[in-house]
């Protein structure tokens, strides 16, 4: 009795969980076709505003190294890493949300040489 009890609560919770895993899984696979094809534009313009951001801002010549979607892509932002041009220790990193006009928002700890 007590088995059969144990086997219908695992085939219950089996039932159960499959088919929401399989749910989850497929649709975080699935990334919007006019996504993929506009990332190559989005991607170079968020890198020129960085550029450009902290070039004004800070007074800063950086190098982009690295450039991420967010992993969530209907949260329209990217993530940019990279380092200033006359010192690979200073890291800048930022976040550009391209559905706002590609407003930045400044995440790397560097200070500007103005200050």
């Amino acid at each position: 009795m007590e088995r059969k009890l144990l086997l219908y609560g695992i085939v219950s919770i089996a039932f159960i969980t499959i088919p929401i895993l399989f749910i989850h899984f497929v649709s975080s696979q699935f990334v919007p076709k006019e996504y993929s094809e506009e990332w190559p534009e989005v991607r170079k313009t968020a890198e020129l505003v960085t550029i450009g951001y902290f070039k004004k801002n800070m007074e800063l010549d950086i190098v982009v190294d690295k450039i991420n979607p967010s992993k969530e892509y209907r949260t329209h932002e990217i993530h940019l890493y990279g380092h200033v041009a006359d010192n690979k220790e200073q890291k800048v990193s930022a976040v550009v949300n391209f559905s706002e006009n590609y407003s930045i928002r400044d995440t790397s700890e560097v200070k500007s040489k103005s200050l």
